[in-house]
């Protein structure tokens, strides 16, 4: 947005009042000049752009062939941008053909093997993990528009109180244990299909059943392409779902630091019209939250749904572990951490992110109160707050608070104790 300046003889420039927003220029000016001051604090970068905050999980997203810029249209002469749209085509065909290849395998197991209760499990999850992937795929633009969204929020708060917003670096420990819970999760996954009992189970199923039914033996080739297929399959799933949980719970941080900085501002004025700016900035805060929820609530709650399933499973498998599968035993443990990981991270945001959005509305209601015994001008206040309940939630079913954490576990130790009491 560009300010509508016009030349005086002594060479200065005047800005309309009318304008609430400052320009990205004269606010990159201003925060070149806070730094020449020396105000900012070491290890604390002011916010920008929420844009750049984002970005190594946007990228990491694009890998996955999730995009979500907005598609460019470009000639052939452009060579860069021509190489990014051959390669975002052909991960989308590969990404296809392994979820295609996936069901193809399952369905086949399910069929063949004497013991079908295991493979459904897994049948399941699979079924979930695609509609994790599927969802997240559909919500790529939305991700980046909630993000800007958010970055406008800032940018108006930033304007009405005249200093930068500093955020903390605490988003690197999460990112690192995340990551570390991955890696070893993937590892262990690899150890399992080539040289566990994965390996083995897959053998006897090619060879084996193709003895007994008088069928022409498969190729070696068969063998490993089964292999790939369902390690591609597993690593693009968890990777999705690592990514889309760390945007979920980065923009909960983002709104709640966005919501004490604004309610950190409204102690400070007494002016009536600088408050009627922050409460009509509460309340588009607030639109946005809820924006942000009906958005992506089904995908947090596939997500818990998931990573609870598996919990159970992970955990059942160590209550009841084989010494035949012992190689199994580092790989249970691994998924058990890291979806419980992913349970509790994303619904303790939410969860935070609720408290601080009724914290901040309760508090706001009071000062208002006050304010208006003590200061006449302020009865011309509009302060008429939305009555919509703006909360974050699983998929429009359940809020997201303290509650749903005690009920969750509660949930998997009775199913667990119940399983263990009745045995296999």
């Amino acid at each position: 947005m560009e300010h509508n300046c016009l030349r005086k003889p002594n060479n200065h420039c005047w800005i309309s009042k009318i304008s609430k927003v400052r320009s990205y220029e004269s606010s990159k000016i201003k925060i070149n000049k806070v730094y020449a001051k020396g105000k900012i604090k070491s290890g604390l970068p002011p916010v920008k752009s929420l844009v750049e905050e984002f970005k190594f999980i946007f990228i990491s997203l694009r890998f996955m062939s999730i995009d979500v810029t907005e598609p460019v249209e470009a000639s052939w002469n452009d060579v860069k941008s021509t190489i990014f749209n051959l390669a975002n085509i052909f991960l989308k065909v590969f990404i296809f053909i392994t979820f295609m290849g996936k069901m193809v395998i399952q369905i086949v197991f399910l069929k063949a093997v004497d013991e079908t209760r295991d493979e459904a499990t897994v049948t399941f999850l699979s079924v979930l993990n695609m509609i994790a992937c599927v969802s997240a795929y559909k919500k790529r633009r939305e991700m980046m528009y909630a993000t800007k969204q958010l970055s406008q929020l800032f940018e108006r708060l930033i304007n009405l109180r005249n200093d930068e917003i500093y955020l903390r670096k605490e988003k690197y420990p999460f990112m690192v244990y995340i990551s570390i819970s991955f890696v070893f999760l993937i590892v262990w996954q690899v150890r399992i299909c080539f040289f566990g009992w994965h390996k083995l189970q897959l053998y006897k199923f090619l060879f084996r059943r193709n003895l007994t039914m008088e069928l022409p033996k498969p190729s070696l080739y068969v063998f490993w392409t089964v292999q790939f297929s369902e390690l591609s399959y597993y690593i693009i799933t968890r990777a999705i779902i690592t990514l889309f949980c760390t945007y979920y719970i980065f923009t909960c941080r983002f709104i709640r630091i966005f919501l004490r900085n604004l309610l950190d501002e409204l102690y400070k004025t007494s002016k009536p019209e600088i408050l009627q700016k922050y409460l009509n900035l509460h309340e588009d805060g607030m639109k946005m939250m809820c924006t942000f929820d009906s958005q992506f609530s089904f995908h947090a709650f596939t997500l818990v749904v998931l990573s609870m399933i598996n919990v159970f499973r992970s955990g059942y498998a160590l209550a009841f572990f084989e010494e035949t599968k012992r190689m199994e035993l580092c790989s249970f443990i691994c998924a058990l951490i890291f979806y419980f990981s992913i349970q509790i991270a994303l619904m303790i945001s939410g969860i935070r992110t609720n408290e601080s959005a009724n914290e901040t509305e309760s508090k706001i209601q009071d000062l208002v109160k006050k304010l208006r015994k003590n200061y006449k001008e302020m009865s011309k206040l509009d302060t008429d707050l939305n009555e919509e309940d703006y909360t974050l939630s699983l998929w429009k079913m359940h809020i997201l608070d303290r509650r749903l954490v005690v009920s969750s576990v509660g949930t998997l130790l009775t199913y667990g104790i119940l399983l263990g009491t009745l045995g296999k």
